[in-house]
């Protein structure tokens, strides 16, 4: 494997732990807190705009595990690339 191959196979790596940390992080944690801490939960209820905040906080998420895939499947284009020339001279590369 060549130098740039590793440093492609490398930022593949990186964005696939990134994309595994926002889903976890998003998908489980983020709603447990909102729902297990009171204050939070009581400011949302009287703010009256509840469905708004979760509409917002869902339209965010998906756009960071959207763009975090996006990065990811460029990365393995990359290296994949790198390691199989037919593949790089096509337009899929």
């Amino acid at each position: 494997m060549n130098d740039q191959a590793d440093g492609y196979l490398d930022a593949y790596g990186e964005h696939a732990k990134v994309l595994r940390t926002w889903l976890v992080a998003y998908g489980i944690g983020a709603p447990v807190l909102l729902v297990t801490n009171d204050a939070v939960s009581k400011a949302i209820r009287a703010s009256g705009e509840a469905k708004f905040i979760a509409g917002c906080f869902l339209i965010g998420v998906a756009f960071q595990v959207l763009l975090a895939t996006l990065n990811k499947a460029s990365m393995w284009a990359l290296y994949y690339g790198e390691e199989n020339k037919s593949f790089k001279a096509s337009r899929s590369y």
